[in-house]
């Protein structure tokens, strides 16, 4: 199960939680909302309260993809590790 909820949104901002298991089959929709908040002017947030499990291809987007430019919430500490990993492998190859 995955789902995304519009935590808050400003005229400056907007936070999305997103809840449940976020795989790569989810990255073309979080890269959709990234775009459409962008085009407004808008810094989009991420909440990972909710998340029980990622994949790669998740860390992939928030390390070095579109996800990169996007603030994490509640990020795991996991998940953030993870991602430094990823960013740190990235830089060395």
């Amino acid at each position: 199960m995955f789902r995304i909820e519009t935590q808050t949104e400003t005229a400056g901002g907007v936070t999305y939680a997103l809840v449940g298991k976020v795989t790569e089959e989810h990255v073309p929709e979080l890269e959709r909302l990234l775009a459409t908040a962008r085009d407004a002017g808008r810094q989009v947030t991420f909440d990972l309260a909710g998340v029980v499990l990622v994949d790669r291809e998740l860390i992939r987007f928030f390390s070095t993809g579109e996800g990169a430019r996007a603030e994490l919430a509640h990020c795991p500490t996991y998940v953030r590790s993870w991602i430094r990993c990823e960013r740190d492998e990235e830089t060395t190859q």
